[in-house]
């Protein structure tokens, strides 16, 4: 059974305008969000609709999964996600490490927050811990069956050898030397759907810190859901201020 409209298309995103009318566009909705979390914005739609609903010239790229078995696909993604979310959780509250869910997920949860319609997939499971913690994490994780690697000064797990990597953020350093502002502490996170998550104030600090596009289009994506505004510059440092007036004037880049 394929989800109901309702499900993808928000109140908000119909009063901003965007396409909302008919069961085509709204799979094309959701399937914008689903390609732009996994950074494959354009492909196969000759009328795409990127996930701020502003049309895409994009090329024409054939689609070899169609109708029920794309649906499917497009769910078990979703689910395992979900899946190594909860595995992750349970092996280190199991262990009693301090931990936050981050990025990716975490700003899942807080659209879901204000609108379920808006909220964008994602394949990444990232974690934020204290560095005194990281032996015992990585036995918690081990046992409860990921696979530890550490490649280009990346700690990350692994769900399996040959699996996507599930990175690890250490609570008070810098990811890069040249970041505005330090990575926040495990303490600075709630509880939400059973998870420690982090709160939506220092999980915007580090969306403006890293401020990649891929971190631009989850900011973009609170704005949308009103989440933050412009009255959030007066609370943030000069230079992350900055960032996010960049957004706020000018979305599209």
């Amino acid at each position: 059974m394929q989800p109901s409209s309702e499900w993808f298309v928000s109140q908000h995103q119909v009063k901003a305008g965007r396409p909302s009318q008919g069961r085509e566009t709204v799979k094309r909705t959701f399937q914008s969000r689903y390609l732009a979390g996994r950074q494959l914005q354009c492909t196969g739609f000759p009328n795409f609709f990127d996930a701020r609903g502003i049309q895409a010239n994009c090329g024409m790229t054939s689609f070899h999964l169609t109708g029920d078995a794309l649906w499917q696909r497009m769910e078990r993604a979703v689910e395992k996600v979900q899946q190594r979310l909860e595995r992750t959780a349970a092996a280190l509250e199991k262990a009693g490490i301090a931990y936050a869910i981050i990025d990716g997920n975490a700003v899942r949860a807080w659209v879901a927050q204000a609108d379920e319609a808006a909220v964008r997939t994602t394949r990444d499971v990232d974690i934020l811990l204290r560095r005194a913690d990281w032996p015992a994490a990585v036995g918690a994780m081990q046992e409860a069956g990921f696979v530890y690697r550490h490649a280009k000064s990346i700690d990350m797990f692994l769900d399996g050898p040959e699996a996507k990597a599930r990175h690890v953020i250490f609570a008070g350093e810098k990811i890069r030397r040249e970041d505005p502002l330090p990575a926040p502490d495990v303490t600075e996170a709630e509880e939400i759907q059973k998870h420690r998550t982090l709160k939506l104030e220092p999980l915007v600090r580090m969306k403006l810190t890293a401020f990649r596009r891929k971190d631009q289009m989850h900011l973009l994506d609170m704005i949308d859901v009103e989440l933050i505004d412009a009255t959030w510059c007066q609370r943030l440092p000069p230079e992350l201020a900055a960032r996010l007036q960049e957004l706020l004037e000018n979305p599209e880049g």
